[in-house]
């Protein structure tokens, strides 16, 4: 298959170190790619660990210069031995961000000739490095930008992508130095913006395209890590975007859309979000609780939209101008609730993952949306036959049982399937058994009888709460009581959530997110009467049939997590239920639940 992007990296005595520079570069990019290291003697320290690399790494082609030495004619040689349509030249001492290399390719698949990742320009930024040779060269890209108009805050920065017909057509002159990229952004005057997908707008038919787009981008330290989640724009976009410094971090702030962010672990992961720096637009049609007021709806840093994600044009508004999607939305209950709308949880929860997809498709080949973070359930697990559950199990056991499962399934299998189709990143994280406060009665929730009481919610804390708080006496718990679960407090786990958002290791990737601790229905039931009832009460239960797709046991591994994200669950069972039995009662005397 041809690559859509040829990466032309020239390269003098790296040896060892080219090796973390090049798993960082395949590590980021996305689209099917070539990498070509341009070095010019064979006996380069560069040369053996290129070739040894290549062996396991089919993507990855070492090329001698034979055109002359020096970087001009590295760069003039890798340029004319690459096959992509598209190329990125960056440097092999990692002072560029890989990350920005499929938004740098995507704009010029778009119609521009050069597009120029830029320190300088609003939301650029550079760490590290000389600050005297810094100084000289900020000031050496805003005059070029301000007096010669070439288009860009940053001519001398190399990270740039080519239009490859555009620099045969135009030719390059430089013979020395890194000249190479000035030249070419001065052959390609900036003219008229970029079309939009799908035509030029009628005013824009008698103007040439633009020709040049520059993109936020960073420089840093070779010594230091890249920074990373710097999210590339174009120009056009520039009205859409609102980027600030957060003042706790000191990074740059980027813009998350969450769905379903009127939810319960929705409301969460919003204020994770508001509390890192981040802008929030959040979609939610508010179909579930009604309007609830939050804490977070005042926030400057918030914006909602009111509407339903299945609507695909105003997914693909509500995105605009966003780097990260979340993808939380979705019919969603306890479990009777599942069993009542069983082909309705199945029915809407596809039609809103296909819109968000679809949407999400088109802002990531725009190129501005970075990621979408999927949120599945420990219920595609429902078949399990073997504990602890590890990611990649789900794709070897029978499919769920239940709808709501099956249908958490084909999340994760749009997530891969977006991905291999059309290069949308994603990340795949499994919530178990949230647990927090936030959670009214839906509004859809039928009531069911649990020995004296009405219950409409279903979920196991606010479920025995309320049984035990209203006097039930022998407490009625569903089957057993043996049912094994990981109850995980909704904060940890919307920590989690943006942990994985954030990560570049979990690009493409899928995440358990729980707390490790088993605890089964019967000990939680016992946990929570003694706290109502007191200690000296005397636990006391019956058993009631349990639902259908009750699952047994819902054990997850969470090594991954830790190892890849560092993220571990840490708030105990006795801490959420401190935390959640006073509101739940308070609910219950003002008729929430």
């Amino acid at each position: 298959m041809k690559p859509r992007v040829s990466v032309v990296i020239p390269a003098y005595n790296e040896g060892a170190a080219v090796v973390p520079f090049l798993d960082r570069i395949f590590e980021a990019v996305t689209l099917p790619a070539e990498v070509l290291v341009v070095y010019d003697t064979v006996g380069d320290t560069t040369v053996p660990f290129l070739a040894t690399y290549a062996e396991r790494e089919p993507r990855l082609r070492p090329v001698l210069n034979n055109a002359g030495r020096g970087p001009a004619s590295a760069l003039r040689f890798g340029i004319g031995q690459a096959s992509a349509d598209v190329v990125v030249v960056t440097m092999a001492d990692g002072s560029d961000d890989p990350m920005q290399i499929d938004q740098l390719t995507r704009l010029v698949e778009r119609g521009v000739v050069v597009a120029c990742a830029s320190r300088y320009m609003r939301g650029g930024q550079q760490v590290g490095g000389p600050w005297v040779k810094g100084r000289i060269s900020r000031l050496a890209g805003v005059s070029l930008n301000l007096l010669a108009h070439v288009g860009t805050h940053d001519a001398t920065n190399s990270f740039k992508a080519y239009s490859r017909e555009f620099v045969e057509r135009v030719g390059i002159d430089s013979d020395a130095g890194f000249e190479l990229g000035i030249e070419l952004v001065a052959k390609a005057r900036p003219r008229a913006p970029p079309w939009p997908a799908g035509g030029r707008a009628a005013d824009d038919l008698a103007r040439p395209r633009r020709r040049h787009v520059e993109l936020q981008g960073q420089s840093v330290d070779s010594a230091i890590s890249p920074l990373v989640s710097l999210c590339a724009r174009s120009l056009r976009s520039r009205a859409h975007r609102h980027w600030r410094r957060s003042p706790t971090r000191g990074r740059i702030v980027t813009r998350v859309l969450v769905t379903g962010s009127a939810g319960f672990i929705g409301g969460y992961v919003v204020e994770e979000l508001l509390e890192r720096g981040y802008e929030v637009v959040g979609v939610d049609n508010e179909s579930k609780y009604g309007h609830v007021v939050r804490s977070f709806d005042s926030h400057p840093g918030y914006r909602l939209v009111h509407g339903d994600a299945r609507d695909p044009e105003l997914m693909a508004a509500a995105l605009a101008g966003c780097d990260h999607l979340i993808a939380g939305a979705a019919m969603i209950g306890g479990i009777s609730y599942f069993h009542t709308y069983a082909y309705d949880l199945l029915a809407t929860n596809e039609r809103i993952l296909a819109a968000t997809c679809d949407a999400a498709i088109r802002a990531h080949h725009d190129g501005t949306l970075g990621r979408v973070t999927y949120l599945s359930s420990s219920m595609v697990f429902e078949s399990a036959t073997a504990w602890p559950s590890s990611e990649g199990q789900e794709l070897e056991i029978p499919p769920p049982k239940s709808s709501y499962g099956f249908q958490k399934l084909a999340v994760e299998y749009f997530a891969r399937a977006a991905h291999s189709q059309h290069a949308l990143p994603y990340t795949i994280v499994r919530p178990f058994n949230c647990v927090g406060v936030g959670e009214g009665r839906a509004l859809g929730d039928v009531e069911i009888l649990s020995g004296n009481v009405k219950l409409a919610m279903s979920h196991v804390v606010p479920d025995l709460v309320q049984k035990v708080v209203k006097g039930q006496d022998p407490l009625h718990i569903l089957g057993s009581g043996t049912q094994i679960r990981h109850y995980t407090y909704a904060g940890d786990l919307a920590k989690g959530i943006v942990t994985a958002m954030e990560s570049p290791a979990a690009l493409n990737d899928d995440f358990n997110l729980s707390t490790s601790e088993s605890t089964t229905v019967l000990a939680l039931a016992e946990k929570i009467w003694h706290r109502i009832k007191g200690e000296d009460v005397p636990f006391r239960y019956v058993s009631d049939p349990p639902f259908e797709h009750d699952v047994q046991r819902r054990i997850p591994s969470v090594e991954k997590a830790k190892r890849v994200l560092g993220f571990e669950a840490t708030t105990t069972l006795d801490q959420m239920l401190d935390h959640v039995i006073p509101w739940i009662e308070q609910a219950i005397t003002s008729g929430v639940i």
